[in-house]
């Protein structure tokens, strides 16, 4: 690795992080790997520290990269630094609430939250992104049973899993355990796997969304249109949700071959009884287009960013006997 490092240290376009373990023999090989893929990381992570014309992992780069290191991550989520915050889900027709969707924060001081664009990269890359999908679906777990408890007026709650969770042998076990224990009825609980997942082999996808769905949990695909749409998991997948992605969303208003793919994507939907969301809707003309186009369900600053879980409460899950109206206000 030294004579490697002599090689390419004058190299001002190709970066190597390298990692290496010797194995006496090859029952120790997965140890070795495991050992191996650690030293490349922490050679990664210093490389990164004093990087300064790299773009990767900018986002407040010297802050989270500790976080590449299991240990403080888990440490980190122990010191409830890491945030769930609530954005709702609101039905275009009657615009009555009819869910919500996790999504994490990550709490670096008193003063400065980061979004998840600013740390999910890096844990994706360390691989331990389980670690927080997992702590982020038991928070929700968690709240419905206290909700459910309360009397409030509950309904689905999505969260989302990295392609890197889901190809995990035990996650269904593990989603099926924790909402057990919390006793959460499992259609109250939506999994999310994003578009980009599909990097995965379908046959691989295909299996885990049946798995899921078979173990009684909600399956939506998330940012469908980022990139490319993978049109044959209509074909070949049984999900129950389709999250538009807001690059679809935000000029069709004057973009009439947006407008007629999201009434196809509907047409589509509707013949095969899948729930079609939109997200990122930011205006009422949005809003009535969407409708026009019969999609379900609307995600959005027009009527929510994500906020924290007790202001999700208090606007869209009063408790019994502060409903002084006597049921859901329209948003």
């Amino acid at each position: 690795m030294h004579h490697l490092r002599l090689r390419l240290q004058d190299n001002t376009r190709l970066h190597l992080a390298v990692g290496t373990h010797w194995a006496l023999s090859g029952s120790q090989l997965p140890s070795a790997i495991k050992a191996a893929d650690e030293k490349m990381y922490k050679d990664k992570k210093a490389y990164y520290y004093h990087a300064s014309q790299t773009g990767r992992y900018r986002h407040h780069t010297d802050e989270v990269l500790p976080l590449a290191n299991l240990n403080i991550l888990r440490q980190k989520i122990n010191e409830s630094r890491f945030l769930v915050y609530f954005q709702p889900k609101i039905a275009i027709d009657s615009g009555l609430l009819v869910g919500a969707e996790a999504l994490v924060r990550y709490q670096l001081d008193d003063n400065l939250i980061l979004a998840p664009n600013a740390f999910i990269p890096l844990l994706e890359e360390t691989q331990t992104i389980s670690q927080i999908d997992f702590f982020v679906f038991e928070f929700v777990c968690l709240r419905l049973q206290k909700w459910i408890h309360e009397g409030r007026a509950i309904s689905p709650v999505s969260v989302n899993f990295s392609r890197y969770t889901v190809l995990e042998e035990t996650f269904c076990q593990r989603l099926a355990e924790l909402s057990d224990h919390y006793q959460i009825e499992r259609n109250l609980l939506e999994i999310e796997i994003t578009e980009n997942a599909l990097d995965v082999r379908e046959e691989d996808l295909r299996r885990i969304i049946d798995t899921v769905r078979r173990f009684g949990f909600s399956v939506s695909i998330d940012d469908f249109g980022v990139e490319f749409s993978n049109l044959s998991l209509f074909s070949g997948a049984d999900f129950d949700i389709l999250k538009l992605d807001r690059s679809l969303i935000q000029d069709i208003a004057v973009n009439e071959k947006a407008r007629a793919l999201i009434q196809a994507m509907s047409d589509v939907c509707l013949k095969m009884n899948i729930k079609l969301v939109a997200e990122g809707v930011e205006t009422e003309e949005q809003l009535n287009i969407l409708n026009q186009c019969h999609v379900n369900i609307a995600q959005g600053f027009l009527f929510s960013k994500p906020i924290p879980v007790a202001d999700y409460e208090t606007k869209y899950l009063p408790l019994p006997d502060a409903d002084l109206n006597g049921g859901q206000d329209k948003c």
